[in-house]
């Protein structure tokens, strides 16, 4: 249903929904394009990031936001959201969050803390209706490699453990928890798809083989 809504209010741009074409959403989850603003953008506007095109759909999401208020927004993207041009866009979704009379929450995230063999942080930004409880994010599980990426402004919106507090996370995740199980691949292998040849490793490596094996224990 959401999707065709979608749809309809990208059809609409030059004749305006109205309140007849609202439905009830109870939370509207979305990451907008990020190539606006990543560092491989050789061409990235910074002094007026919101005239780019690339960065349009930020601006729609917040439309489509603004047209239906859910009672929750989950928006995920790049580090760039807060790194790019003194963290324009990142600023412009939590003021356009707050306008729209959201309780706003930030957190900056990295996927290596939470069980995955790589570091990749992201910003996330969680919005509540008034009347809602505004969700924490989760705390991580793992330790991982830390990497120097959050500006200083906003490094308080990394979601961690208290400082100083005692913790027995699990280990960190690295390449080798990942990918130590594949098979060999010669200079001139003509197989698209090769089967494993050795057991799993690492618990890492019995989880993924359940999703490729179709969840079998």
């Amino acid at each position: 249903m959401l999707e065709g809504f979608c749809y309809k209010w990208l059809q609409s741009k030059n004749s305006a929904l109205t309140w007849k074409d609202k439905i009830d959403v109870d939370a509207i989850c979305g990451g907008p394009p990020c190539q606006g603003i990543s560092g491989f953008n050789r061409f990235r506007n910074k002094d007026n990031p919101l005239q780019d095109e690339k960065n349009k759909q930020l601006q729609v999401f917040m439309e489509i936001v603004e047209f239906l208020k859910p009672k929750f927004v989950l928006m995920e993207n790049v580090v760039d959201i807060v790194k790019f041009a003194e963290g324009y866009l990142g600023r412009y979704a939590l003021s356009k969050l707050i306008h729209l009379n959201y309780q706003v929450r930030m957190g900056m995230m990295a996927a290596g803390a939470y069980g995955l063999p790589q570091f990749r942080m992201r910003a996330f930004f969680w919005g509540a209706r008034p009347n809602q409880k505004l969700p924490q994010y989760p705390l991580p599980t793992h330790d991982l490699v830390l990497r120097d990426v959050i500006p200083v402004e906003f490094e308080m919106s990394t979601v961690g453990w208290e400082e100083g507090k005692k913790l027995e996370l699990e280990k960190k995740l690295l390449l080798e928890d990942a990918i130590s199980d594949l098979p060999s691949v010669g200079n001139y292998e003509d197989k698209d798809v090769m089967d494993y040849d050795n057991d799993p490793k690492t618990e890492f490596q019995r989880f993924i083989r359940l999703i490729r094996e179709g969840w079998k224990l």
